[in-house]
C-alpha cells in the first residue's frame, strides 16, 4: 500500500462511489457534481476522508465485511471506503438516519515524509499534485449501482483536494521537522441521506494511468447499507 522513495510517503488508494436521492430515468441515477453536504463541498470532504482513514488504528479500506464501518465516524457524513485493490468485499453497515455518504470510486493520495528534519529536501505542494494527478482517460470500467440504478459518467466526478492538507492534524508539531503535507485526487460521489431500510451498492472499477505506466488499480466490492434501526420481528 505505501512506498517511501527520496522523502516521499506516495499512498494509492481506490474505493468506492456515490448517488443522489432524485429523480431517475430508466436504469440512470443521476449524481450533482457540485453536490455539499451539509454546507461542506466535496473538495473539502476528501481532504477529511483521509484524515479519518488515516487517523484509525485499522484502514478501513482493508475492512472485508464491514466491522469498521462506524468507527471514527460522527457528524452529517459518514465516509465508506473501498479496498486497497488486493481483495473484493462484502460488507454490511447500519447508518444512521438524514446522514450523508461520501466515498471515492478511485482515488490516490500523496504526502511528505512524517517527522522529516527540515534539512531534508521534500516535495512542494505541487509536486505531489502532479504525482497524484489522475485523468478521465484513465477510467477503463466504472460500474456504480445504488439499488440496481446505474450511477452515469463517472469521469465526470473527479474532485482534487483543496490543494494540499495536513493529514494528521491532531498529531502535535515537532520542533525542527516539517508538518506534513498531502494531496487528493481522484472520482468521488456524494450520497444524500437515503429512505430508512436497506440499500445495496456495487461497485465495479478499474482504474490504469495513461500509456498502461504507473498506477492501476481494480475495485470490486458492495455494500449492504440499513439506513435506520432494522425491522424487529416477533415469534408469536
Amino acid at each position: 500500500m505505501r512506498s517511501v522513495r527520496a522523502g516521499l510517503v506516495a499512498c494509492l488508494l481506490a474505493t468506492g462511489a456515490a448517488i443522489t436521492a432524485g429523480a431517475s430515468t430508466g436504469d440512470d441515477m443521476p449524481v450533482p457534481f457540485e453536490a455539499a453536504a451539509d454546507g461542506i463541498d466535496q473538495a473539502s470532504l476528501t481532504a477529511t476522508w483521509w484524515q479519518w482513514a488515516l487517523s484509525l488504528p485499522l484502514e478501513p479500506y482493508m475492512d472485508r465485511d464491514g466491522h469498521l464501518c462506524a468507527l471514527g465516524q460522527e457528524g452529517p457524513v459518514w465516509f465508506l471506503a473501498g479496498t486497497d485493490g488486493t481483495f473484493n468485499a462484502t460488507r454490511q453497515c447500519q447508518v444512521p438516519p438524514g446522514t450523508y455518504l461520501f466515498l471515492p470510486v478511485v482515488n490516490r493520495y500523496a504526502a511528505t515524509e512524517l517527522s522529516a528534519k527540515k534539512e531534508s529536501t521534500q516535495p512542494t505542494c505541487e509536486e505531489l499534485q502532479k504525482l497524484i494527478a489522475m485523468s478521465a482517460d484513465g477510467l477503463v470500467r466504472s460500474r456504480v449501482t445504488l439499488d440496481g440504478k446505474q450511477i452515469k459518467n463517472i469521469a465526470a466526478y473527479r474532485v482534487q483536494s483543496p490543494g494540499c492538507f495536513d493529514p494528521y492534524p491532531g498529531l502535535p508539531r515537532m520542533e525542527g521537522k516539517y508538518p506534513p503535507l498531502a494531496a487528493s485526487d481522484g472520482y468521488w460521489l456524494l450520497i444524500p441521506p437515503l429512505p430508512a431500510g436497506q440499500h445495496v451498492l456495487d461497485v465495479d472499477a478499474h482504474y490504469r494511468a495513461a500509456g498502461g505506466k504507473g498506477f492501476e488499480t481494480v475495485q470490486r466490492f458492495g455494500y449492504t447499507l440499513q439506513v435506520g434501526a432494522a425491522p424487529q420481528y416477533v415469534a408469536r
